[in-house]
């Protein structure tokens, strides 16, 4: 499962919409093996709609077509979404209630399943929440790398359940991009790879910038938004 902060979204690319300040989007849900290369043509009526709503709130790719970025998701990973994997009985109840009420009877169905089970889990963890009540916000100062991995370890009580993604840029300042965490099949909380989270947090060094959002004026390229492809 992989988040995106808005506020690190739009220093690096250029934002076309803005969001609410206080909430992780997300990138997506991969399930292991899942690597399409099609992308789908849906438009907005496609959606589900609670998607239609939900959406534009959680999944809300702020520098690209909304429906262009769903399109690449559902077309790479979602396709390959098996929901008969989870043992319902021991996955967290807002996803078994999604899966459990969801028709799997066409493909259609089951890719607005797909995306309510990872709004559903996002709306679960509000990750940023998490990080406040660590003493974490979004600001100029610069946050101990490793604080921001003790601070979802410790709320999720699992080891090595995350890894930061970072961006550097000017002056050698490496911006909290993204934050991913592993999912059993149950859609719990379990252990990453140890290596890939060292690697990852050696890659963003010791301390990185959670910036705030909306951050127009606060080191970004330009202080007006306007659409880019991802």
């Amino acid at each position: 499962m992989s988040l995106s902060w808005p506020g690190t979204t739009c220093i690096f690319n250029r934002c076309n919409s803005i969001g609410k300040k206080d909430y992780f989007d997300l990138h997506g849900l991969w399930p292991d093996g899942s690597n399409g290369r099609k992308n789908l043509d849906w438009t907005e009526k496609d959606l589900s709609p609670q998607n239609q709503k939900e959406v534009p709130i959680y999944w809300n790719w702020l520098y690209s077509n909304e429906m262009k970025f769903i399109n690449h998701e559902l077309g790479k990973h979602g396709k390959y979404w098996n929901p008969n994997e989870a043992d319902l009985s021991k996955a967290p109840k807002e996803i078994a209630d999604v899966i459990s009420n969801a028709d799997f009877s066409t493909l259609h169905n089951k890719l607005n399943a797909y995306l309510q089970v990872a709004i559903s889990w996002s709306k679960a963890n509000d990750l940023y929440s998490v990080l406040k009540s660590k003493g974490i916000q979004p600001g100029d100062q610069r946050v101990p790398t490793l604080g921001l991995v003790s601070a979802f370890e410790e709320h999720f009580g699992v080891k090595n359940c995350f890894f930061p993604v970072c961006k550097p840029r000017k002056h050698r300042k490496h911006y909290i991009s993204e934050v991913r965490f592993c999912l059993d099949v149950n859609y719990q909380m379990t252990a990453c790879d140890p290596r890939n989270v060292k690697n990852h947090i050696r890659s963003c060094t010791r301390n990185v910038i959670y910036p705030v959002f909306p951050n127009i004026g606060i080191d970004t390229m330009d202080q007006k938004y306007w659409t880019q492809d991802y």
